[in-house]
């Protein structure tokens, strides 16, 4: 049986929608973990000195309580620290959502048929190049970012 090309709007469909889809998942949960471990690290951060400043000045110079609150207030803003800067979510989130962009915009290009889709012989052809041609650019962003061998979210 002859299998039939796929037009550009299968195309939009099949592949880049979901694409969209994934990245705009992708960028939305890597940014809500930057954001939530970066207000941890700024709030325990200015939060530890202030604790053990009170505490001391209450208590006559006298460490208290609010010790352990400190040492545990440091503990999160340094493992927050860590966690921003191994898992690379600020990062992840940028790649993902110019992904995102990317393709919202050569959809839309596409659709209208503007810009090098108003002047080429197969604009279908050419969509898919370019889709594929944003894919191939956010997976070597990845693979930049966080090396060879994790392959693990990348789109």
């Amino acid at each position: 049986m002859e299998k039939t090309p796929r037009d550009g709007h299968d195309y939009l469909r099949d592949r880049c929608e979901i694409q969209k889809q994934w990245y705009d998942g992708k960028s939305t949960s890597n940014r809500r973990a930057f954001q939530l471990f970066q207000f941890l690290l700024f709030t325990c951060g200015a939060l530890t000195p202030l604790i053990l400043v009170l505490d001391v000045k209450e208590l006559g110079g006298r460490a208290g309580i609010s010790v352990k609150v400190a040492v545990a207030t440091s503990l999160v803003a340094a493992i927050s620290a860590a966690v921003l800067h191994h898992f690379k979510s600020k990062e992840k989130w940028r790649i993902y959502r110019d992904a995102h962009q990317d393709l919202e915009r050569e959809k839309h290009l596409f659709s209208a048929r503007l810009c090098h889709y108003s002047s080429t012989p197969d604009p279908d052809q050419l969509f898919g190049e370019r889709v594929e041609a944003i894919i191939a650019r956010e997976r070597a962003r990845f693979k930049c970012l966080v090396g060879e061998d994790d392959n693990t979210e990348g789109g």
